[in-house]
């Protein structure tokens, strides 16, 4: 079986959880089968524990990132998570909502195996950029 990494941009499930689906193509050595395109979900049903919202989806060398206002707590801030194939899991990308103050609007770039996010804050209504050190394992504003 084929995976194709073609995910959905709209990944909400009744506006609880995220869920992330993958279109699958499954081609058959029989001559005689056509191939099957399907949806199959990335992990479980759900894998954010609270309400996801302002969802930005990248993928990078095969790897999905989810940055998105987290709710756990009802605190509304940003956190990014990354799916693991090798655990079959989600994971956080740095800490749980790292974000000073609430966010809205979030918008996640990948750039050189490096995730970079901008956001609005409901205190100062203005971007705040922030990126991913891979190196020293935190968020930074840039």
């Amino acid at each position: 079986m084929v995976k194709e990494i073609i995910i959905v941009k709209r990944i909400h499930l009744f506006g609880i959880i995220a869920l992330v689906l993958v279109l699958v193509s499954a081609c058959s050595s029989d001559p005689d089968t056509s191939d099957i395109y399907g949806w199959s979900r990335i992990g479980g049903t759900a894998f954010t524990q609270a309400s996801a919202s302002y969802l930005s989806l990248q993928v990078d060398a095969g790897t999905p990132y989810l940055a998105f206002r987290d709710s756990e707590s009802n605190i509304h801030k940003a956190s990014v998570m990354s799916w693991d194939a090798a655990a079959s899991d989600w994971n956080f990308v740095g800490s749980q909502q790292f974000s000073s103050n609430p966010a809205t609007n979030l918008f996640l770039q990948m750039y050189n195996g490096n995730p970079f996010v901008a956001y609005k804050t409901a205190v100062f209504e203005n971007a705040t950029p922030i990126a991913y050190g891979a190196t020293v394992k935190k968020w930074s504003r840039q």
